[in-house]
C-alpha cells in the first residue's frame, strides 16, 4: 500500500490518497466505510477528470442520493428504479436526454443553468476550480 498527502500544507486537514496493492483489501475498506458516518471521515473513489466531471453533472441533474461510484464506474439511480453504470460524459447526455429533469423526482438538484455536463462551464464562462489547476 502507498499513501500520499495531497494540496499543500494550509493547517486544515489535507486528503490523503492511498493506493492498495491488494484488492481484497481495498474492498474490505470500501465495505466497512459505512461504520465512519458521523467521525468527520469520508473515503471516496478517485476518479478521472472526465469521469469526475460526469460525476458531478450526473449528481445535479439526477441528484445527490441517486448517483455514486463503483469500481470509477458512475451509477445512477434512474427514475423507473433501474440502474444504470456510466463510463463517460456522452451517456450522461444520453441519459439526460432520455429522462429530462421533469422525470426526475421533485427537489433533486438538476442542470439547469448551473454547468453543462460536458464543459462544466458556468454561464459566465469561468472555470471551476478543479479546471483551473
Amino acid at each position: 500500500m502507498s499513501c500520499h498527502r495531497l494540496g499543500a500544507d494550509t493547517g486544515k486537514p489535507r486528503p490523503l490518497l492511498i493506493r492498495f496493492q491488494s484488492l481484497s483489501l481495498r474492498n474490505e475498506v470500501w465495505r466497512s466505510k459505512t461504520t465512519l458516518k458521523g467521525s468527520g471521515l469520508v473515503l471516496s473513489e478517485f476518479l478521472t477528470k472526465p469521469r469526475h466531471d460526469a460525476f458531478l453533472a450526473a449528481r445535479k441533474h439526477f441528484g445527490v442520493n441517486q448517483c455514486w461510484t463503483s469500481e470509477g464506474k458512475i451509477v445512477v439511480l434512474l427514475p423507473d428504479k433501474s440502474r444504470r453504470k456510466i463510463e463517460s460524459p456522452a451517456e450522461l447526455q444520453q441519459l439526460a436526454r432520455q429522462y429530462p429533469t421533469s422525470s426526475v423526482s421533485v427537489g433533486a438538484p438538476t442542470l439547469g443553468t448551473q454547468a453543462s455536463p460536458l464543459t462544466n462551464k458556468s454561464p459566465s464562462g469561468k472555470k471551476s476550480k478543479r479546471q483551473a489547476k
